[in-house]
């Protein structure tokens, strides 16, 4: 049995304080992702967020083009999901974490 646990979409945030807040952007129902939450609880979440990145597996969800470009004009770099878990270790390992 082979499993794929890639997301297919994903939100990576390197916070500055402990919050689950990030967690709540993505509210789907039928295929179709809240935008007007999504921008709220990234506005939130960016003013203790040096650094977020985006993750889409295409034609997964519905009005994807929109879901990107909402995340772009929010600052957020969108990859494919696999792209953006790489980027988030790339990121980490350049932190002084001491």
């Amino acid at each position: 049995m082979l499993t794929d646990f890639t997301p297919d979409i994903i939100l990576i945030a390197f916070q500055d304080v402990y919050s689950h807040r990030l967690q709540k952007a993505l509210t789907l129902s039928g295929g179709v992702i809240n935008l007007e939450r999504l921008e709220a609880v990234l506005s939130d979440v960016r003013e203790y967020s040096p650094w977020i990145i985006g993750g889409v597996m295409p034609g997964v969800i519905e009005g994807e083009e929109e879901v990107i470009a909402k995340l772009e004009e929010l600052g957020v770099g969108v990859k494919r999901t696999n792209e953006a878990l790489t980027e988030a270790v790339e990121y980490l390992g350049r932190q002084n974490l001491e």
